[in-house]
């Protein structure tokens, strides 16, 4: 049975880019149509959203009828915030502001089951139900469940090298805004100094070989600079961008019209 995140490895070993977008407010339409729009994957985010953990599923079963899998990200990287999202199918848990490799390890741990981590057993909808039989979810389909580490603060730059030895991280995702905060140079992600901390990040990080991946606002110089770096992974923008967006040039569209 393909599981969604099969698609995403697939793409990852033949050297694509993966292309993301964001949801802060759920809905099982909103993750719905992101899919039939052709995004390779949602980031589901509970840490700046106000989503409770039905709308949370909603958004989950709206990504699986689209055809892309979900990325959920939780309030903070406590391993116990994920284990009720993976029950409910997160495709994988974003962990936010990992500073240091035990943090990261604590991530890894509540995404796999005993032996190899401390997840707690209920996964009734991630399971299909009960359509996958219990035994080949433990052995198999829930180690694919992406574990998704962030780096956005300056601390874990310079842990990086050994968060990136802790076994099971699947994906490292840079918040560049939070970081250069972390700097004292919040929002100036263009900085000399923040670039030159996004460039080490990036290096290490594809070293390593594991996938790289960012999360920002739309911009298109610095998706041309992530693609410079290597990115796997890019996320940007979400409904209220969207919706924003499209209103002001439709209406744009409109005066123009008028004017005539």
């Amino acid at each position: 049975m393909e599981w969604p995140t099969d698609k995403l490895r697939e793409k990852i070993a033949k050297g694509e880019t993966i292309f993301g977008t964001h949801t802060s407010w759920g809905g099982a339409m909103i993750t719905e149509i992101y899919g039939v729009a052709g995004f390779d994957v949602v980031w589901v985010d509970t840490e700046h959203g106000n989503m409770d953990p039905k709308e949370v599923q909603n958004a989950l079963i709206g990504a699986r009828a689209g055809g892309v899998p979900a990325f959920v990200r939780v309030p903070w990287h406590t391993g116990v915030l994920a284990k009720p999202l993976l029950d409910i199918g997160a495709d994988g848990i974003i962990f936010p502001m990992v500073l240091t490799a035990a943090d990261a390890k604590e991530a890894v741990d509540a995404c796999r089951y005993p032996p190899e981590g401390v997840r707690g057993y209920g996964p009734f909808r991630a399971m299909r139900y009960g359509a996958v039989d219990a035994m080949e979810y433990i052995n198999d389909y829930s180690r694919k469940v992406w574990v998704i580490t962030q780096i956005e603060h300056i601390e874990a730059v310079r842990n990086l090298e050994a968060i990136l030895k802790v076994p099971g991280i699947d994906l490292l995702v840079v918040g560049p805004c939070d970081l250069s905060g972390s700097m004292g140079l919040l929002g100036q992600i263009n900085h000399p100094g923040v670039k030159s901390a996004l460039d080490e990040i990036a290096a290490k990080t594809k070293a390593a070989g594991i996938p790289l991946g960012v999360s920002m606002v739309w911009n298109e110089e610095a998706a041309i600079d992530w693609a410079r770096r290597g990115a796997n992974f890019i996320f940007c923008d979400n409904e209220g961008g969207y919706i924003v967006n499209g209103c002001r040039k439709t209406l744009a569209k409109l005066r123009q019209i008028a004017g005539r």
